[in-house]
């Protein structure tokens, strides 16, 4: 019977703008202040934490290998793909691969192409998932996996682009992946797992795709939720379209920043900026911040039902470098289908960008800071 280990898919290319939040960030520094690890140590905490996955038909021929990795001792994650349509699944450890063991899926999201397995009574050390952390182009990145049957192949390589698809954020990156890889972690320089290898584009090179760890952590907690508003609107002014190189992200939003090709210098230092704000409706924290946004647009606006139509918002933000301050200018808040139905009058305050915030990664990479 003819195996299949992955499914490529390709994914198109998006127009995200840059991005800051919905309202004023937290000063707290986020977890994100921690030592970077070695590649030998990275590559360690992969090893141990991996597993190969396998799936079956009713007559026991194998459908598809891939791979996957501790989230819980007892709970593994990989690609819904690699264990879709089989009547049996197992895995095994990196660590030991004669010895494979029953797997039972327990929680899937098709549109994420994400799956858990419990794989009770075997156990594994998890591995972090990064909840809050800046995604920037041209950081390196790790992968292990199982490419073509090769399980523990650990590589490395840049993350090459940030994509959205429908909803669904994730990396472009060029750490070589292989039919066999998918369900494997993507890992930062922490040793966090920021991704999850989907995809890859087989007619191009070094075309890899991984969905954000910010979907999987939603999958571990339950949530799949996702938008579900209609597309009215009285205005038809779409986004500016403007190169996407980082995304941060926290409990409540999705945050697109690009390089500093577009800011705009004014005559007393500062330079204004474009920003681009998704809501996160696949967490509960995300949920709930929207349904504020709904509720203040429904107050200005004096109609819930254009208020519901709320997608993503696209700020005017103006940046004071050398004092690291930031202010919102101007919110235009945009449908499902990219129009505009409501500005913000007036600019808001200045707010101070402290090290570790999703606020510090937005004045970082308009004002071009290295740290």
């Amino acid at each position: 019977m003819k195996k299949w280990s992955a499914i490529t898919i390709l994914f198109v290319l998006l127009w995200p703008t840059w991005g800051q939040t919905s309202r004023r960030r937290s000063s707290q520094p986020k977890s994100a202040q921690r030592r970077s690890l070695t590649t030998r140590q990275i590559a360690q905490k992969a090893y141990s934490s991996t597993v190969v996955v396998y799936s079956y038909d009713e007559t026991g021929d194998e459908l598809a290998e891939g791979s996957g990795f501790f989230v819980r001792p007892n709970v593994v994650a990989t690609s819904y793909h690699v264990v879709k349509g089989s009547d049996e699944v197992k895995a095994s450890m990196i660590l030991y691969p004669n010895i494979r063991f029953g797997a039972k899926i327990i929680r899937f999201d098709e549109k994420t192409d994400l799956a858990l397995l419990d794989v009770r009574p075997a156990k594994g050390p998890p591995i972090s998932l990064a909840t809050e952390t800046d995604i920037y182009v041209g950081d390196t990145v790790y992968t292990m996996g199982n490419p073509k049957g090769l399980g523990g192949t650990f590589s490395s390589g840049v993350i090459s682009a940030n994509r959205e698809l429908d909803g669904v954020w994730s990396i472009q990156f060029t750490a070589p992946v292989s039919p066999g890889s998918s369900g494997g972690p993507i890992i930062n320089g922490v040793g966090e797992v920021i991704g999850v290898v989907q995809s890859q584009y087989r007619e191009g090179q070094n075309l890899n795709f991984a969905v954000l760890s910010v979907h999987l952590q939603a999958l571990i907690s339950g949530g799949t939720q996702r938008a579900n508003v209609s597309a009215m609107s009285d205005l038809n002014q779409p986004p500016p379209p403007v190169e996407c190189v980082a995304v941060a992200h926290s409990e409540t939003n999705v945050y697109f920043t690009n390089t500093r090709k577009s800011p705009v210098p004014t005559a007393k230092g500062t330079i204004i900026a474009s920003d681009k704000v998704v809501p996160r409706l696949d967490s509960e924290e995300g949920q709930a911040s929207y349904a504020g946004d709904v509720e203040l647009l429904t107050s200005n606006l004096g109609n819930r039902r254009i208020a519901r139509t709320y997608s993503f918002q696209v700020e005017a933000v103006e940046y004071n470098c050398p004092k690291r301050i930031s202010r919102v200018l101007q919110r235009v808040f945009y449908d499902k289908g990219g129009k505009s139905f409501y500005k913000t009058p007036g600019p808001e305050d200045w707010n101070q960008a402290v090290l570790g915030t999703v606020s510090y990664t937005m004045l970082k990479t308009a004002c071009g800071f290295t740290r």
